[in-house]
């Protein structure tokens, strides 16, 4: 038997069938009765919508015949397809293209072939709605044009699955989309509170300090240095919290990888409470493994930033530690203190929305807790994990795991999908 060429468009047209979405699906009435109405109209036996995948012809409705599917190397259909109209072959055993098929000397023993392609509304030729028989014959004018019809009948219902699968898809999109805008208000919203809280704090020290001295001019002078620092720290969270928020409300993943090296940023963060240290008389130690990882920047400078002063803000007389080290495919960051711990009750409701209640610092410090929540959700957000030991008067570990393969993230995402 001689093998069909390939269409030319072959990648495409099987893109067409797969959208179709039909292959291996199960009986479905729509497609059987057209079968049966062909056979009773060609008066044959045997009648198939056929679809010819990569390398075998499947068949979505048959009449006559048991199989399911056969090769494509020996389908009449894939010969059928390569033509723009009905393709008709009166006998095949005086074909030299089929002559010596199996499925003519043996059975179905098919002498009579008659088919059309079945086509997308793109043009491409995904099967064939043909019709077989024992006996050489010809196909006259009036079953020629029932046969065109009925395939071009096939050829709409097609036309019609695929719309189908496309409009479930963008529901399906539209829906994600959706949920994730709610997400990403919702993040932002939370995020603007955080920034008011944060940044309020370092310009409430500066004009506490010019308050203070307003009378003596040559003090004031004097702390310009540390009012230049309050106002670097303001300008640092306003600048970062502004990038993520603008990301978000966009509706853009805020989940920008980039190169940083951990070693600087730390360096950069403990600088920027260097006074708050020495006040407080907490020795720090920062640890990092040498050379720069691809992570988001801005997730990174703002879960150390908070953690860091959350350390700060709860340690007199001690020390705090920061760790950064890539395990796996996460990098694992985890900042230590020997300050005042948390009791129960608060690692309890630490990552709770609804009970959140700030505690004061060592002096007093206030807040309200919300930081740390928007570090649990921004860290959700990208499948990444933190984790708290704490022990009322003994200290403080947080640990954070974030995923440095963007292809590990989104595995974590078809999970979620499939859940």
């Amino acid at each position: 038997m001689i093998v069909a060429d390939l269409p030319q468009n072959e990648e495409e047209r099987l893109q067409t069938l797969y959208e179709s979405q039909l292959l291996d699906t199960a009986e479905e009435e729509e497609f059987s009765e057209i079968v049966q109405l062909v056979s009773q109209i060609c008066g044959t036996p045997i009648s198939l919508i056929s679809f010819i995948d990569r390398n075998r012809q499947w068949f979505k409705a048959k009449k006559g015949l048991d199989d399911s599917e056969t090769p494509r190397d020996m389908a009449f259909c894939s010969h059928a397809i390569l033509q723009g109209g009905v393709f008709v072959v009166p006998d095949a055993m005086q074909d030299m293209r089929f002559a010596d098929s199996p499925y003519v000397l043996g059975a179905p023993y098919v002498r009579f072939y008659a088919g059309v392609p079945v086509c997308a509304s793109n043009g491409h030729a995904i099967g064939t709605l043909c019709v077989i028989g024992p006996e050489p014959r010809s196909l006259s004018e009036r079953e020629e044009r029932a046969l065109t019809v009925l395939a071009r009948h096939v050829s709409h219902l097609v036309d019609l699955r695929i719309a189908q699968n496309l409009t479930q898809r963008l529901v399906a999109e539209l829906h994600d989309r959706n949920a994730t805008l709610e997400q990403l208000t919702r993040a932002a919203t939370r995020l603007l509170s955080v920034m008011a809280h944060d940044v309020r704090s370092p310009l409430a020290s500066i004009i506490a300090l010019i308050d203070e001295f307003s009378d003596t001019p040559d003090v004031i002078i004097e702390l310009l240095p540390e009012i230049r620092r309050q106002a670097v720290i303001a300008k640092d969270i306003l600048d970062q919290t502004l990038t993520w928020t603008g990301t978000m409300l966009r509706g853009d993943r805020p989940m920008a990888r980039q190169t940083v090296d951990v070693r600087s940023l730390f360096d950069e963060e403990v600088g920027l409470q260097d006074a708050v240290f020495r006040e407080k008389n907490i020795t720090v130690e920062a640890m990092a493994e040498e050379g720069e990882i691809d992570v988001d920047p801005y997730l990174l400078r703002f879960v150390v930033h908070t953690l860091l002063g959350n350390a700060t803000k709860f340690t007199e007389n001690g020390s705090i530690r920061l760790d950064a080290r890539t395990i796996g495919n996460e990098l694992v960051v985890t900042i230590s203190d020997t300050g005042m711990g948390m009791p129960a009750d608060v690692l309890q409701r630490l990552f709770d929305w609804s009970r959140r209640h700030g505690r004061p610092g060592t002096r007093s410090e206030q807040g309200a807790g919300l930081a740390l929540l928007l570090v649990k959700e921004f860290l959700d957000m990208i499948h990444g994990t933190i984790e708290v030991h704490s022990e009322e008067g003994s200290g403080t570990t947080f640990a954070i795991h974030v995923p440095l393969s963007r292809d590990e993230a989104m595995a974590h995402d078809d999970v979620d999908d499939l859940s």
